[in-house]
């Protein structure tokens, strides 16, 4: 299921000429073993995936900037722990409302993060 997004011809299309080649082609890198982890909701592969989604946004596709920040804010709901500090850097990279709850599956407190400048209308 999820090893389907690294193979789309929607990534493949949209790769720019630094980082977009080996973002869109890296999937025969990423063992199996990773799609499990993923599928499982472990954190781990969830916080790489969720900063992969991150460099994607940067993309100048408008298509994947909002698939990107989508996916990567869903992914932040099913983190398990408390992961404030290795996700500062994706929740500022990524237009968010002016305040932020993330909460795992069993409803434990996860992440909440209030920012003071409102999400830009696009």
């Amino acid at each position: 299921m999820l090893s389907g997004i690294f193979t789309s011809g929607l990534l493949r299309s949209s790769a720019t000429r630094d980082v977009g080649p080996i973002i869109a082609n890296g999937s025969n890198a990423v063992q199996p073993e990773y799609f499990d982890l993923l599928s499982d909701c472990n954190d781990v592969p969830l916080l790489i995936f969720i900063h992969w989604a991150t460099i994607l946004h940067k993309m100048p596709k408008p298509m994947v900037k909002r698939w990107a920040k989508r996916v990567a804010f869903q992914m932040m709901e099913k983190l398990h722990g408390d992961w404030t500090s290795t996700l500062a850097w994706p929740l500022r990279e990524l237009p968010t409302p002016n305040s932020i709850s993330v909460t795992n599956a069993q409803q434990q407190p996860g992440l909440s993060v209030s920012l003071l400048q409102p999400m830009p209308v696009s």
